[in-house]
């Protein structure tokens, strides 16, 4: 004999009205096998069953949407991504900072990858973050884009405090490399309200000649990079 788990519960405990209720699924056992599939079918769509499945069977009382559910993932991996990025961001800032090499031939003797693991004593998220296998945001790409970002963001500040003050001199020199490559070397002197003096450098500029024009064209270029008037 065949029974309706769902119905048998419900009437125990008092959910399905006498007068819906299916005996033969409930208390008497279905036992016409020569007519099953049809009585089964009969019997899921019979308002017993039906109102046994919605009052056993409780669904939550609040429901989330796929879209929000995917939403709330996607928010979390976002403030874990920024979380670690940022710890990525600090190490590199201070390696450049400090003057220190960010990588060496291997891992071994690197220093960008020693803080990172000073960093997850105290955070273990980040060592979990380095057994990723791709979009680490920790390639000798990326790091040097990084460092790129930053070497632009303060010359960004240093042409503001020159353009603040108003009046800046220039200073320009040339040196050879161990490649035998001509490199031109500009550094900015300005003065504050205060009369500090500040000596901004620039960069280093590789040229082709060290005649006048090319010299004099390095510094044109800086100056427009900067966005530092002539006059």
């Amino acid at each position: 004999m065949a029974f309706c788990y769902v119905c048998q519960e419900a009437m125990k405990e008092g959910k399905v009205s006498n007068h819906k209720a299916d005996k033969s699924f409930i208390t008497a056992g279905f036992c016409n096998w020569k007519d099953g599939i049809t009585k089964f079918k009969k019997h899921q769509n019979s308002d017993c069953h039906k109102e046994a499945f919605e009052r056993h069977i409780q669904l939550p009382q609040q429901t989330k949407y796929v879209g929000e559910s995917l939403s709330a993932v996607h928010s979390e991996e976002k403030i874990n991504n920024r979380h670690q990025l940022s710890t990525i961001l600090r190490s590199i800032r201070f390696l450049a900072r400090q003057g220190l090499p960010l990588r060496g031939h291997d891992d071994s003797q690197s220093n960008f990858i020693p803080i990172l693991k000073l960093y997850g004593q105290s955070d273990e998220s980040i060592l979990k973050w380095m057994e990723k296998k791709t979009m680490k945001f920790t390639s000798a790409d990326m790091q040097n884009e990084i460092l790129q970002l930053m070497a632009l963001g303060s010359l960004r500040q240093v042409a503001k405090n020159i353009r603040d003050d108003g009046f800046f001199t220039i200073m320009a020199d040339e040196t050879t490399d161990q490649s035998n490559h001509e490199q031109v070397v500009i550094v900015l002197r300005h003065v504050d309200s205060d009369l500090t003096v500040y000596e901004e450098f620039t960069g280093l500029y590789v040229v082709s000649s060290i005649d006048a024009q090319t010299l004099t064209n390095v510094i044109l270029d800086t100056l427009i990079k900067m966005n530092l008037t002539f006059e």
